[in-house]
């Protein structure tokens, strides 16, 4: 398994999972719209949360950037928030 090693503290190191790819596709809580992933990411600034903000652009041409850790994948390439 690959990891990502996190400084957390001056002489603390923290091991977590590395994140799967980035999806190409995010599907809307419902599944009836589908957004395009732009490629830009940001780490989540919610205290405490180790998700990846993704930027999508919806049908409508509005741009989102929903939180990786209130997703799931459910097909290769394709997450749905949740």
């Amino acid at each position: 398994m690959e990891v990502w090693v996190v400084r957390v503290e001056e002489d603390t190191l923290e091991v977590l999972p590395r994140p799967s790819p980035l999806p190409r596709v995010v599907r809307s809580r419902d599944g009836g719209l589908e957004g395009a992933v732009t490629g830009r990411t940001w780490c989540c600034r919610l205290e405490g949360c180790r998700g990846v903000r993704v930027e999508v652009k919806w049908p409508d041409g509005t741009v989102t950037r929903p939180c990786s850790a209130g997703m799931r994948e459910v097909e290769s390439g394709v997450w749905q928030i949740l």
